[in-house]
């Protein structure tokens, strides 16, 4: 499994995934084994300010995700999409017209859960904008749904937005986890119900009736509860943040879902370092912590093969 995050406020986005990978026996769908090297972000240019995360399983078909983004990412080259939603659009053509190369163009059944988020600036966007989507296999053309709408931040001062494992930042943002308010949620209506049942003397349908405008009205309460003492508060100050400090509410989101599973009963299915990037309209995409399984030090060929890679700090960042 995955945790992964976006930040964003008007000046830009920050995009934080985990590493940890998980590997499930295939005849009894239990946890065999678990890696924490996997890279699930990336940039989907190496020269406009865009980025992708991946989530669920890792491959599109018994494709890597990893291959195919950087098989497009050679494809895209300089060339600059006026948005989000047309960046997104275009590498699901990409996918399509390279089906059969990919070899996926035989496969009709549906494919294990798989995610994709792409984020960041098109040519015509000055605030960011965010497309999630979810694949579910390829029948003639890759078959998707979108996740979340679409979102460009223009009217909006600032998100979070959590994805695959999401359940701790969901309680930091809303004081409380989904699981907790479901199960206190399940006593109050319990409790309600034999109260009501005890002291109405109507019919069932007006117990039942009186029960749904009491459940009503508790929902509504907490929801402006969760919103104005807990989500408001904490997005109001991410409008306010330098972009520099994006990066560091990301970071410490996934880690406390990291956290969260480590000092749990559960499988650790996130984990290993938190890779992080930075994206804004002006500085492109800008890796903030990114691991290596080579020391980037002793290869420096591997920058070479980018334009002004001739071993300068910048460029290196921006190769990678």
């Amino acid at each position: 499994m995955t945790a992964e995050i976006a930040v964003m406020n008007q000046q830009a986005v920050a995009l934080a995934a985990d590493s940890a990978v998980t590997l499930a026996d295939s005849e009894y769908g239990e946890v065999a084994k678990i890696f924490t090297s996997a890279n699930k972000l990336f940039a989907l240019s190496q020269h406009q300010p865009v980025g992708i995360m991946i989530y669920g399983n890792a491959r599109l078909g018994e494709v890597p995700w990893e291959t195919v983004i950087k098989l497009y990412r050679d494809h895209l080259g300089i060339e600059e999409k006026g948005t989000i939603e047309d960046y997104t659009s275009d590498f699901i053509r990409f996918i399509n017209v390279q089906a059969s190369k990919l070899r996926i163009d035989q496969e009709e059944v549906k494919w294990p859960r798989s995610g994709i988020v792409v984020a960041g600036f098109g040519k015509r966007e000055i605030y960011p904008a965010i497309v999630s989507l979810e694949v579910l296999g390829f029948r003639g053309q890759l078959m998707y749904r979108l996740e979340k709408p679409s979102i460009a931040i223009q009217g909006i001062e600032a998100l979070i937005l959590p994805y695959a494992q999401k359940e701790v930042v969901q309680g930091f943002m809303n004081g409380a986890e989904p699981s907790y308010s479901r199960k206190l949620l399940r006593i109050v209506e319990h409790i309600l119900t034999r109260l009501l049942t005890g002291t109405l003397k109507e019919s069932d349908e007006d117990v039942s009736r009186a029960l749904r405008d009491a459940m009503g009205s508790l929902y509504r309460e907490l929801d402006r509860i969760e919103w104005e003492e807990y989500a408001q508060p904490v997005l109001r100050t991410i409008a306010e943040m330098p972009k520099s400090e994006l990066p560091a509410v990301a970071e410490a989101m996934v880690g406390l879902q990291s956290l969260k599973r480590k000092v749990s009963e559960e499988h650790e299915t996130v984990g290993g370092p938190i890779d992080v990037a930075l994206i804004s309209k002006g500085d492109g995409f800008i890796w903030i912590k990114r691991k290596h399984y080579f020391d980037p030090e002793i290869n420096p060929q591997f920058f070479q093969r980018f334009k002004g890679g001739q071993g300068g700090r910048s460029s290196r960042r921006r190769a990678e």
